[in-house]
């Protein structure tokens, strides 16, 4: 009987034996597979931090030149081909904002960085061109329903003397504003002015703004500022 037993015993440790990949694959797979999450652990999950992303360039930035050429004869059409065949972007690896004509045969060019103009400027003056660097314009802003008895410098004083609420962390001695001039409004006792203002200055534009013994509203929308 005892003989029996081993014998027994032996054939189910072979049989064991032989079936040792099958039972590594079993466990493999109740490894891989993936458990399922409660709620609390899904909520107790910290976000994960968001990719980083490299800045693109931006518009509407203050290095621009305006390029002429040397040959009179030149139209402007003419000097946007000599850019062209001067500056290869791609190559050069430089963007470009903006590309435009403007009067008396010159073109504007404007970029997101200074690196950009300066790589720019040798490779346009080999090919005969005129480099001048760009005044920049102020922001235009509308302040409206203003009464007309009151001159520019009582415009440009209650700015810096009535409106602290705005205007309290600004350093006025750096700062320029003038009336460049009004337009009409609808009451013929008032009109809107049109203010040429530092950047630093241009404030929200639902702020209400104290003009004298009367209150005004501050608008530098796009719609104001291409229609001034």
């Amino acid at each position: 009987m005892d003989i029996v037993e081993k014998e027994v015993k032996a054939t189910r440790n072979i049989l064991g034996f032989y079936d040792v990949p099958e039972t590594l694959e079993q466990i493999r797979k109740a490894v891989e597979q993936p458990q399922k999450r409660t709620y609390s652990q899904v909520a107790a999950t910290p976000p994960a931090a968001p990719a980083k992303k490299t800045p693109l360039p931006q518009r509407g930035s203050a290095h621009t030149i305006v390029v002429t050429s040397q040959e009179t004869a030149d139209t402007a059409d003419h000097v946007i081909e000599k850019i062209r065949r001067a500056v290869d972007a791609r190559k050069m690896e430089v963007c470009v904002d903006r590309l435009r004509k403007t009067k008396d045969q010159k073109v504007v060019i404007s970029c997101p960085t200074e690196k950009d103009i300066e790589r720019m400027n040798g490779q346009l003056k080999e090919k005969g061109l005129k480099i001048k660097e760009a005044t920049r314009k102020l922001p235009l802003v509308v302040i409206r329903d203003i009464l007309k008895e009151n001159t520019d410098e009582d415009i440009v004083n209650s700015l810096k003397r009535q409106n602290k609420h705005a205007t309290a962390d600004l350093d006025w001695g750096s700062i320029e504003v003038r009336v460049k001039f009004r337009r009409r409004a609808r009451n013929d006792r008032e009109c809107h002015p049109v203010l040429e203002v530092s950047p630093e200055l241009c404030v929200d534009s639902s702020t209400w703004l104290c003009m004298g013994c009367k209150g005004a509203q501050w608008d530098q929308s796009p719609y104001s500022a291409r229609n001034v």
